[in-house]
């Protein structure tokens, strides 16, 4: 069954200024004040719309932020990473890489702390920080 919103008022483009408006859960409208039913409905359906709409494009922008944000912190990952190891700091036995955090079951990876999918970036960072030195 599809919920409907119950609106206190709203400016409906075709009609005008209403209150106290909505559709119930057994679609009988809630229109204590006497408007139109046919108004009342088509107002809710298009004031619904228009909210689903509103949330979908917040929804939409917090996943295209939330991305943002978790490229960044790999960056920052990353180079905290290059920056130890051109320091030739260790960056450590781990059972989990530590860039992106999945588990770690090669010996190789599980020294260096860093998975193999991951260490190939890092060498490539690494190399990209020893040519912008020279």
């Amino acid at each position: 069954m599809k919920h409907y919103y119950r609106w206190r008022s709203m400016t409906y483009p075709n009609y005008g200024y209403m209150s106290s408006i909505g559709i119930n859960h057994d679609n009988t409208l809630w229109n204590p004040n006497s408007y139109p039913e046919d108004i009342v409905r088509a107002a809710v359906l298009w004031a619904d719309e228009r909210k689903r709409a509103e949330i979908t494009k917040r929804r939409k922008e917090g996943a295209q932020q939330a991305a943002k944000t978790r490229k960044r912190r790999h960056e920052i990952k990353l180079q905290t990473i290059v920056n130890k190891m051109l320091r030739d700091e260790s960056i450590g036995p781990s059972t989990h890489c530590v860039l992106c955090k999945k588990e770690l079951s090669d010996p190789q990876s599980l020294a260096r702390g860093i998975g193999s999918e991951c260490w190939q970036g890092v060498l490539s960072a690494v190399e990209r920080a020893r040519a912008a030195v020279k």
